[in-house]
């Protein structure tokens, strides 16, 4: 699923012919249904976003639900006022859910709000089906979308139509020769509708895709975007990169662009990876990794490790060398630098953990080097040396900043760390973790068992799952119908199982066994009639991993098999367990509690497989490993981008910020004015005060580097250096 034409409905589709798109994911929109009622051929997706037009065409809405050609649907609440039960069917997703202005409609209406970083704008309350067609595709997970049929050169017709309350429109007679859209019973007398461009909103229709443009630039999605169309005003102005339909539908999906600046692959980028575990480690973020860097050669990688004791630190190039940790030991920071220098990265990926050996040699390389850093964060290990003392949490919050402030892109596990680390240290944060291809898990089959198999997959360390793993097992083990109607095996690393031994040992209804490799993996996750993840009840867990994403969650659900979470709803796996509805969740240390889930799951109850088959479809929808892939792919290829833009860009920033400098007050030059600039568009102003003040804000120094930064990608210099700006100004 990585191509989508998205169809509208302008005159420059007459005597289009369908079948040309034969073989590929389509989206059509609104009343079109009309045109393809009349050839038998239906798109993929459906979408409406219209109050007005679904309010007259919601009874053919329905009947393209009912009758299942169509695979997914994109409506809103007004939909629901017809037939609420559709809020229950899986294959429709109504804007309410993705678009956070909107997250208030989707309480009012019993929906789960998702949310998306597709329909996070700077401009929310400008939405058009189409703009919204385009960003639903994205969602879903494609990676390469063609627009065809929007041309968006309305014309407004007085005669057969008529105005009604607002800006509602009604079609009184009917209308021959309509220019507006490709075939002319499109509109029909009975038909209602909004003014298509609100005077109050300019030139709405094309004002939109700029917005969507600019979005995808500035939050640096995934995804190829182009229009098909040389009649269209997206053409004329240059929105979005031509590209004819037929070079679209022929060209291989895996060679397709995500940015617009680089193709997404990193195979002929040379990456060095500073981490605690190698590439395909048996840990979950050795694993990670591993999917990662699967579209890498193999001899553009190379890694630095440092040992599990902190003490030592080797390196590898190469992944066979690497993912079979064949590593060699450093004997001093010297080696390191020539072995850095000698393997020749275009980039860094850091993921950054306690270490004070494994900073300081990310902050050598970046010095020695000079070449970007990307930081991937995955667990909150500074607040875990909150009760270390002040002094000892204060170096680490430094070490942060100093991370921060050296990174050219940084990556959160999960969307609570990217906000709770935006605020505490500033800078962009992205989300990026595991994902699941559904292909490698094809539905278990039904078994019939005496005993039903829980099975937990996965590390026991203390600070995180231990104690939460041997409460489940007592808990089963000291209930005497329990025990008769499960059993517990657990699979993990071998350092772990000496401690669960001791602590389950003569346990009759739990076994532990070591981690199976990862040709059985999914053969042993699919196998269980039940999937556990745990997390202690306990402040030293909740502060290292409350904002952590599990890295096997995504497994677990595609699985098809139920899945018990068992641990604090603050921790961010369980939350988003439980806010979805994709597992049995137990949120309290409390061992009634525990038995009435059990208690149904024994039961076989519907619910049960209803849980299952929600938690299956999220990953697929949600989880894709294809478009995480992608998304790390992109983020490394931005990262290594041309590091300045010609030097008249910065000669002309430099001269537009002194000029601005001018008319600058005392009373203007404070961080709050910077910051309410920025957020208000006036970015050389805020980058000139930015300037004027940074000196006396080395504490913070960071953070206001990045908003300059910020400031100049939003100006349109992707590139520019703002040293250069910053020297030539003061």
């Amino acid at each position: 699923m990585s191509k989508l034409v998205v169809i509208g409905n302008g005159p420059s589709l007459k005597g289009f012919d369908f079948s040309r798109l034969k073989g590929v994911d389509t989206l059509g929109m609104n009343a079109a249904y009309r045109y393809w009622d009349q050839i038998d051929w239906y798109p993929t997706i459906y979408t409406c976003m219209d109050d007005k037009v679904t309010q007259t065409h919601h009874r053919h809405i329905k009947r393209l639900i009912d009758e299942g050609r169509i695979k997914h649907f994109f409506l809103t609440r007004f939909m629901l006022d017809f037939y609420p039960e559709l809020k229950d069917d899986a294959r429709i997703f109504f804007l309410e859910q993705l678009n956070e202005r909107h997250k208030y409609q989707a309480t009012k209406y019993g929906l789960n709000f998702i949310g998306s970083p597709y329909f996070k704008t700077s401009a929310p309350a400008k939405i058009t089906t189409g703009s919204c067609a385009v960003r639903f595709g994205c969602f879903l997970g494609y990676t390469s979308v063609s627009i065809i049929g929007v041309d968006l050169e309305y014309q407004e017709i007085s005669t057969g139509v008529s105005r009604r309350e607002g800006i509602g429109l009604e079609i009184t007679e009917k209308i021959t020769n309509n220019p507006n859209y490709f075939f002319d019973g499109y509109q029909q007398a009975g038909d209602s509708f909004n003014i298509p461009n609100p005077p109050h909103l300019g030139d709405l229709h094309f004002d939109v895709f700029k917005i969507l443009a600019d979005d995808r630039r500035s939050c640096f999605w995934p995804v190829s975007l182009y229009n098909s169309n040389r009649k269209s005003k997206l053409f004329q102005k240059e929105v979005f990169e031509y590209k004819e339909l037929d070079d679209f539908l022929e060209q291989p999906a895996d060679s397709q662009a995500v940015h617009p600046a680089a193709e997404n692959c990193i195979a002929n980028i040379r990456i060095l990876v500073l981490d605690l575990t190698h590439i395909s480690h048996l840990s979950a973020t050795g694993q990670i990794k591993g999917l990662f860097f699967r579209d890498a050669i193999p001899t553009n990688v190379a890694q630095i490790c440092v040992s599990f004791d902190m003490r030592g630190i080797s390196g590898a190039v190469g992944l066979d060398r690497i993912t079979t940790n064949d590593f060699t030991a450093f004997a001093s920071q010297a080696e390191i630098i020539a072995f850095a220098r000698n393997f020749a990265p275009d980039v860094i990926y850091y993921r950054p953990i306690d270490s004070v050996l494994l900073h300081e040699t990310a902050c050598a390389l970046k010095e020695k080097l000079n070449v970007p850093v990307v930081s991937h964060l995955m667990d909150d290990w500074v607040l875990r040396h909150k009760n270390d003392g002040i002094g000892k949490f204060r170096q680490w919050e430094e070490r942060m900043l100093d991370i921060v402030g050296m990174s050219s892109k940084l990556l959160a596990i999960s969307q609570k760390m990217a906000d709770a680390y935006g605020v505490r240290y500033g800078g962009e944060w992205q989300v990026l973790a595991n994902g699941i291809d559904l292909n490698t898990f094809p539905l278990p089959e039904k078994t019939s068992r005496a005993k039903k198999n829980i099975r937990y997959m996965g590390g026991a360390a203390e600070n995180m799952n231990y104690h939460a793993i041997v409460q489940f097992a007592r808990a089963i083990e000291n209930d005497k119908r329990l025990a008769s109607l499960f059993t517990l095996e657990i699979y993990t690393m071998p350092w772990y199982m000496k401690n669960l031994g001791e602590a389950l040992d003569g346990f009759e209804t739990c076994r532990i066994f070591e981690l199976v490799d990862e040709d059985r993996y999914a053969e042993t996750l699919k196998t269980a009639d039940a999937l556990l993840i745990a997390y202690n009840f306990d402040s030293a867990t909740e502060q290292y991993v409350s904002l952590s994403m599990a890295n096997k969650m995504p497994e677990c659900l595609a699985s098809g098999v139920p899945v018990i979470a068992y641990g604090p709803s603050t921790i961010a796996t369980i939350e988003l367990l439980e806010k979805y509805g994709l597992a049995h969740v137990v949120n309290q240390e409390d061992a009634t509690h525990l038995e009435k889930v059990l208690t149904v799951l024994a039961s076989n109850s519907p619910v049960t497989q209803t849980i299952a088959r929600r938690a299956r479809s999220f990953a697929g929808h949600f989880l894709s490993a294809e478009a995480v892939v992608a998304k790390f792919n992109q983020t490394l290829v931005a990262a290594t981008a041309a590091s300045a833009e010609p030097m008249d860009s910065e000669n002309s920033l430099t001269r537009d910020t002194l000029d601005v400098e001018e008319h600058l007050t005392d009373q203007d030059l404070t961080l709050q004015y910077a910051n309410e600039c920025l957020a208000n568009g006036l970015y050389v102003r805020a980058i000139a005060i930015y300037f004027k003040i940074l000196p006396r804000l080395e504490f913070m120094r960071a953070s206001v580097e990045f908003n300059i930064s910020l400031a100049f990608r939003r100006l349109g210099y992707e590139h520019i250096n703002p040293g250069v700006v910053r020297s030539r100004f003061l």
